[in-house]
């Protein structure tokens, strides 16, 4: 708990420093922030700095300590608590004083005891305020959380659109904005612990940017949040609120650029609380379609990913929608013929589009059509997993060589992936009792959610989500645990080196076999199999 903040009011100067010399301040958990010679001086440090405490004497020049305790408690300037000294023993002086909610009225000369009793008691009262503090704080913080996460979802009712309105008042366009890494897959490499590391300095460095307007960042969002992302509230008209581009360089100032680079998605606008689900989905759709504009800082739903004017020449509106009705119908023979003539109308690779202007918008436009073609199939259908998998597929043909054959072969597959979405609950069962059986039997190769994909000809970030629902964890996670039982249980039943059982789990570099095993077991392989014999 930090120190209790204590300020000392006294025309004598001898008082002032017996007061300071009396106690043992810093045993008792205070520290002595100012020692002013009348009322006046006392007030106009209160006013301006956060005191705990006030001691003070009630006769001083300029203003006295009546005075003083009068202003502060009319004008409501702090809460301090306050001890009176006084030499005069008067109950008058003592009645006005309890009448501005004095804690206590303390005659000259100071009894040391009786003046610890009162420091002490203003010591304990802060640790129990601090302590009510904290808990409403965190109650607070719970039941707000769930009423964004309320108006995120289907569950928005007035009551919870009252509520945002008081908490996060605004007058114009508000927006939701997510706070996500630019490029996804290399968070697959971190750990969880790493994971957790950086999103802490993220945090850590908006919250530093938004003093003041803390309340308006969420560092988790069970269900609407990935582990390493952040989401913002964002009033554009609030001229005291951080613009963008600073939260940009808040959310990026203590990160290795060469290596993760975070980029805002900003949702569509919203006039109200009661629509902010709308926002936050746009935001989502960006943030999983981003790659088109590779290399932003800020993507915007309304200025970068929108078709605004379908007669676009640029855009390819009649042929995308004919390719789409194909895929609807999973007549691949018309798939295949509309998808040629795009290519044709877009150029091999965008070769007739050297901005690439046509290229993003006929894909801008031909991806939501897909989402909004699975989302018409099946209302029910997740659709950040729909948006996730479109979007993963699509940066790859923007990025790729071969744009024309990965754009073919993506149609093709999506017209089977409606069809999986439908059939999932029937069919997953037998994917993933697959998944298991090569986990078994490849455990010791190098292997991969990739190759697992390829095999089962699959898109490999929809069966990453698939297999993460299925069981509670990730594929990477789940191959980690497998191994590491194999392993425990070469420990225990034969007396193989250390090497040789990493090799034949999958690990070609011993130590970080050992590191692996360290964070299963909470030891080392050898101190593992010596408790085991121990116990043997």
């Amino acid at each position: 708990m930090s120190e209790l903040k204590v300020l000392l009011a006294d025309d004598e100067p001898f008082i002032l420093q017996g007061l300071k010399e009396i106690i043992d301040w810093e045993k008792e958990g205070c520290t002595i922030v100012a020692a002013c010679s009348d009322g006046k001086e006392a007030l106009d440090y209160v006013r301006s700095h956060p005191v705990d405490l006030i001691i003070t004497d009630i006769r001083m020049p300029e203003m006295t300590g009546l005075e003083m305790i009068k202003t502060i408690y009319e004008e409501q300037i702090s809460d301090a608590a306050i001890i009176v000294l006084s030499g005069y023993d008067d109950f008058s002086y003592c009645r006005e004083a309890i009448r501005y909610s004095c804690s206590d009225y303390l005659l000259k000369p100071i009894n040391q005891n009786e003046l610890l009793v009162a420091i002490r008691k203003q010591v304990d009262r802060k640790v129990e305020l601090s302590a009510r503090r904290a808990q409403n704080e965190m109650l607070e913080g719970a039941y707000l959380l769930h009423q964004v996460q309320k108006s995120l979802g289907q569950f928005s009712g007035e009551d919870t659109i009252s509520y945002l309105s008081r908490v996060f008042p605004a007058e114009g366009k508000r927006y939701f904005v997510l706070i996500s890494p630019a490029d996804i897959s290399g968070m697959e490499e971190l750990s969880e612990a790493e994971l957790k590391k950086l999103h802490v300095k993220v945090a850590e460095g908006l919250q530093e940017l938004l003093k003041g307007h803390e309340k308006y960042l969420f560092t988790e969002l069970p269900g609407y949040l990935e582990p390493y992302e952040l989401g913002l509230l964002y009033p554009e008209d609030d001229i005291s609120f951080p613009r963008l581009e600073a939260i940009w360089d808040a959310a990026n100032r203590y990160l290795d650029r060469e290596q993760i680079c975070y980029s805002l998605y900003v949702g569509k606008s919203v006039p109200d609380y009661s629509r902010l689900a709308y926002s936050y989905s746009s935001a989502s759709t960006i943030r999983n379609f981003h790659e088109m504009g590779r290399g932003k800082k800020i993507y915007y739903y309304e200025r970068d990913f929108q078709v605004r004017d379908v007669q676009e020449p640029l855009l390819s509106k009649e042929t995308i929608d004919e390719m789409v009705d194909a895929i609807l119908e999973n007549n691949r023979e018309e798939m295949i013929r509309y998808t040629d003539r795009l290519i044709y109308e877009i150029g091999p690779s965008g070769e007739n589009d050297p901005t690439g202007s046509r290229v993003n918008i006929n894909l801008n436009y031909m991806y939501f059509r897909l989402l909004h073609l699975a989302i018409d199939q099946d209302e029910t259908i997740n659709q950040e997993e729909v948006m996730r998998y479109i979007g993963d597929n699509v940066s790859k043909m923007v990025e790729g060589k071969d744009f024309g054959e990965y754009l073919k072969r993506f149609v093709l597959e999506y017209a089977n992936y409606l069809i999986q979405l439908k059939e999932k609950k029937e069919g997953n069962e037998d994917v993933f009792s697959a998944i298991e059986h090569l986990i078994h039997d490849r455990y010791h190769e190098n292997l991969t959610l990739k190759s697992i994909s390829t095999d089962l000809y699959m898109n490999t970030s929809y069966l990453g989500q698939l297999f993460k629902q299925h069981f509670g964890i990730s594929f990477k996670s789940y191959l980690l645990n497998y191994r590491m039982e194999v392993a425990e249980n070469l420990l225990k039943d034969t007396d193989r080196k250390i090497p040789d059982i990493a090799e034949s789990v999958g690990y070609r570099d011993t130590g970080y076999f050992i590191e692996k095993f360290i964070e299963w077991k909470g030891c080392t392989p050898s101190q593992y199999r010596r408790e085991v014999s121990r116990e043997g």
